[in-house]
């Protein structure tokens, strides 16, 4: 039976907004910006092709074509990262004629390893400097960004089956607070999991056993914490 080790990348990031090479927390019309990302690898496996995306944000206040900020500089291929082992990328946009009622730019920035299909996303959103805007960036520039960690059991994961269904079981954790966990095979969500009441809230197992269809099932687990951090991996079963 094949099957696929457990040891895995786990991304985490911070970043700054610099201006003219100067740090800043607040954006101005018509200029140039660059996002510096730290992108470090956490976990135990080496990811051998990571790669980082930045783009805008579609449905948010900023989504009107006019208002949506000109990525420049918007993914960059890292070189392979082992265990605790971070790399500096410089990510750039230029922001448009911002009007008097946009308050803020969103976007989301992705570290993808291509090999094993693990992933962290987050949500930016950067304030415009308005008479009345007192908003703060968020995230925060240069705090430590990291979504729950997916921990999956056993050691190896099996990649080929004959049986109609198929169980995936271990846990999560994340710094501050797990929101919810999904399993997905293909589109169709399989497992939905949260926190009990009273339980402890950076911890979470799950349990889930579902059908297999025949050939290929891509298997996706999502997790997600109180700050709207995402953490997913995936893999392909075949039946």
């Amino acid at each position: 039976m094949n099957v696929t080790e457990k040891d895995y990348p786990v991304f985490t990031y911070q970043y700054s907004l610099l201006k003219d090479s100067e740090k800043t927390s607040i954006l101005e019309s018509n200029q140039h910006y660059t996002l510096k990302v730290l992108a470090k690898n956490m976990g135990l496996g080496t990811s051998q092709k990571p790669t980082i995306n930045l783009k805008n944000v579609e449905g948010s206040e900023s989504a009107k074509e006019d208002q949506k900020p000109f990525i420049e500089k918007g993914h960059f291929e890292l070189s392979p990262l082992k265990a605790n082992e971070s790399q500096e990328v410089l990510l750039q946009f230029r922001t448009p004629k911002f009007t008097t009622t946009t308050k803020s730019i969103e976007l989301d920035l992705m570290i993808f390893d291509n090999q094993t299909g693990h992933e962290f996303s987050d949500h930016i959103v950067l304030p415009i400097k308005q008479t009345d805007n007192k908003d703060l960036p968020n995230p925060l520039p240069e705090t430590l960004q990291q979504a729950p960690t997916i921990e999956v059991k056993p050691d190896a994961i099996p990649l080929m089956t004959s049986n109609d269904t198929y169980t995936v079981e271990g846990s999560l954790t994340d710094d501050e607070e797990v929101k919810h966990f999904s399993i997905f095979v293909g589109d169709d969500k399989v497992y939905y999991a949260a926190p009990l009441l009273g339980s402890d809230p950076k911890k979470l197992s799950f349990h889930a056993k579902f059908p297999m269809k025949k050939g290929i099932n891509l298997i996706t687990l999502s997790a997600q914490d109180n700050r709207d951090l995402v953490s997913r991996t995936q893999w392909i079963v075949w039946k």
